[in-house]
């Protein structure tokens, strides 16, 4: 979640601060922050329908507002509401294009609805703005898999092995996703630890 200047809180301390941001609600009902802000401590609480409200109240007031636009979506994804999740990170990224997060949860949404192609172009601009971020690359490769690009996967998946080993060769042995590719000797090696260490 995008929660600028707040550290993790407890839930008595998350109803305290929804207190607060009632507080600053009461003295300007045209804060977009403060509607922002108390979206976040309601989807703390698992709150969704309050926070989904509060976050549509702050873009009434700032439409222009990319980080309530990614936290909508976080809210409506929580919820299963996926198509208009996806409407929201397009939005945000409309807004920013250089939106990391927003791309990110951009291609999630899209695989959750199995829009495979539309998920790797999102997938496609979080790995040119972090070309780290393993995740990124191992989604690439799954939807690759459902797209039928064996090559184009196993590239994929490669890159996500390189960056994070340990987590990425054991998510591959267990992932459905690969189940067509168990017999292939690319991908064998590319699981085999001996091999690559």
């Amino acid at each position: 979640r995008q929660d600028i200047g707040q550290r993790p809180l407890s839930t008595p301390a998350l109803r305290r601060g929804g207190a607060s941001y009632e507080t600053a609600l009461a003295i300007q009902q045209k804060y977009p922050e403060a509607w922002s802000n108390r979206g976040g401590a309601l989807v703390k609480l698992k709150r969704y329908p309050e926070a989904i409200e509060s976050y549509e109240n702050a873009l009434r007031l700032k439409s222009r507002y990319p980080e309530a636009w990614l936290n909508l979506g976080l809210a409506l994804s929580d919820l299963r509401r996926h198509d208009k999740a996806i409407e929201c990170f397009r939005q945000a990224t409309k807004l920013r294009s250089d939106y990391l997060e927003a791309w990110h949860n951009l291609g999630r949404a899209l695989m959750r609805t199995e829009a495979y192609s539309e998920a790797i172009e999102a997938y496609d601009k979080v790995t040119e703005m972090r070309p780290t971020l393993a995740e990124a690359w191992y989604n690439k490769a799954r939807c690759h898999m459902q797209n039928h690009a064996t090559e184009l996967a196993i590239a994929n998946l490669q890159q996500a092995i390189d960056l994070n080993p340990e987590k990425y060769r054991d998510q591959a042995r267990n992932e459905a996703d690969f189940d067509v590719l168990r017999e292939d000797t690319v991908f064998q090696e590319l699981l085999d630890e001996r091999l690559n260490e």
